[in-house]
């Protein structure tokens, strides 16, 4: 004759990030809704009815694919004369999860000098095409690049 032993008490707890959301001794099935990006620990604890108990863990971490999004006050002149310092369109950037993305502007000059824009401002020193770029991430890395031409004449 073979013994089995029953399971006596079965629970378990969440952790979002370190901090407990939910936790239930109820010995029944429940269903869990992940509504946050982040890292959450699932422990069980199984007991049986010989006092044994078995308590394994799992780490889900939950993240988003969403890009950020830039937007811009004006739309961007296309020609300029050599020599010109244009002043760029003021931006505005957000993104559903991170509260301040990254941006990074920059300018390939006619030459193909890629140069970091200062001040929101490029000066034109020489004739031709200029392209205009701007790389926005959130804290997933998820981003968005846009780029405008600029003739310098």
């Amino acid at each position: 004759m073979q013994s089995s032993n029953n399971v006596r008490n079965f629970g378990m707890t969440f952790l979002y990030n370190g901090k407990e959301v939910y936790n239930s001794q109820e010995n029944k099935a429940f269903e869990y809704t992940f509504l946050e990006t982040g890292t959450y620990r699932i422990m069980y604890k199984v007991t049986d009815d010989g006092g044994l108990s078995l308590s394994p863990s799992y780490q889900v971490d939950i993240i988003e694919y969403e890009a950020p999004a830039i937007s811009f006050n004006k739309n961007f002149k296309e020609q300029v004369k050599q020599g010109e310092t244009y002043q760029l369109p003021n931006y505005t950037v957000s993104d559903n999860v991170t509260e301040n993305p990254i941006v990074f502007v920059t300018v390939v000059t006619p030459t193909c000098n890629v140069k970091k824009v200062e001040d929101n401002k490029i000066t034109f020193e020489e004739k031709g095409k200029y392209i205009v770029r701007y790389f926005v991430y959130d804290d997933f890395y998820n981003f968005v690049l846009k780029e405008f031409v600029i003739y310098a004449i």
